[in-house]
């Protein structure tokens, strides 16, 4: 498993897809402010939606969870882990 990770410079795509993700990620929320916060390294990436106060929002958090499930698309509100 390490030898195909080291191969097929595994760890290195998924740094350079992660930053083009958090890239897009970070414009987009400049034009949505409901996107409060944008982090992660790698593909494991973050975002934190707000309500107009800018506290977490669960209404925003479960719509996006809805529509990231009905494209079949993981989702998960890592808040009370």
């Amino acid at each position: 498993m390490v030898n195909t990770l080291q191969e097929e410079q595994l760890v290195e795509n998924a740094e350079k897809m992660g930053n083009y993700l958090m890239g897009g990620l970070r414009r987009i929320q400049e034009k949505y402010p409901v996107i409060g916060d944008v982090r992660g390294r790698g593909l494991m990436i973050a975002t934190e939606f707000v309500d107009s106060a800018g506290e977490p929002s669960k209404t925003y958090t479960k719509a996006v969870q809805q529509a990231c499930l009905s494209k079949k698309f993981a989702s998960f509100d890592l808040r009370h882990l």
